[in-house]
């Protein structure tokens, strides 16, 4: 086969794969797909037109067992990539004012961070009863949503021998509305995640956090309202 020829059919397979990896993520899989399709096309076109198809013949049946393995090697790398990367981001973080609280993805285990005001920067595991109330006096009056996450966190805990909620009159009336980037915390997704990523995160962390599972009604609220804040921002 001529040297010019097959340069001509690297540029092409370079230029094609640059312009498949500038698509929308949504639409990169059936761009490569189109762009195969057309490529195979126009190579079987040349192969006629010069009276090499049999050649070609050939080489696509010696080629389809070696597609066949680096498809598998390449399925087995996406799932041990994908668990990874489930394991580092899927982690629901909950932020307010005063407060940050991760949960373990894997165990349901709440790890709280004071990130404001009194305590600043000290671990809520590192709070005796006392001053746990007097936090939760104070985000009561100051910031309803971190009274709210403080809640949920001790009774998460199970913190017995302490009266933790005062009653509903004493609670606000509204919460404010989810914003788009504590959503993302929430359900552990980039900015840039698909719907279908936003939805499937969402599936596996209630699967994971369901309160039948172990979770909390809290907890799985948020996440709910996260994957609805971000669909509906789309």
């Amino acid at each position: 086969m001529h040297p010019l020829f097959i340069l001509i059919v690297l540029l092409a397979v370079v230029f094609t794969v640059r312009w498949v990896k500038t698509q929308p993520p949504e639409k990169r899989q059936k761009a490569g797909f189109m762009a195969a399709i057309l490529g195979a096309g126009a190579l079987l076109l040349v192969a006629l037109a010069t009276g090499r198809l049999n050649p070609l013949v050939a080489a696509i049946a010696a080629a389809i067992p070696v597609m066949q393995r680096l498809t598998w090697a390449k399925s087995v790398f996406e799932t041990l990539r994908s668990n990874v990367t489930d394991k580092k981001r899927s982690a629901p973080v909950m932020t307010t004012t005063f407060l940050r609280i991760v949960v373990d993805a894997e165990t349901g285990d709440w790890t709280g961070t004071i990130i404001n005001g009194p305590h600043k920067g000290e671990a809520l595991s590192a709070l005796d009863p006392s001053q746990l109330s007097n936090l939760l006096n104070i985000y009561r009056r100051d910031d309803p949503k971190s009274a709210e996450l403080l809640e949920n966190y001790l009774a998460h805990h199970h913190r017995d021998g302490h009266a933790w909620s005062n009653s509903e009159s004493s609670r606000p009336a509204t919460v404010p509305t989810m914003s788009a980037s504590e959503a993302r915390r929430v359900l552990g997704v980039s900015e840039s995640a698909t719907d279908d990523e936003i939805v499937a995160t969402h599936r596996r962390l209630m699967q994971r956090m369901h309160p039948d599972r172990g979770g909390s009604d809290y907890l799985a609220s948020k996440i709910n309202q996260a994957k609805d804040r971000l669909l509906a921002s789309r």
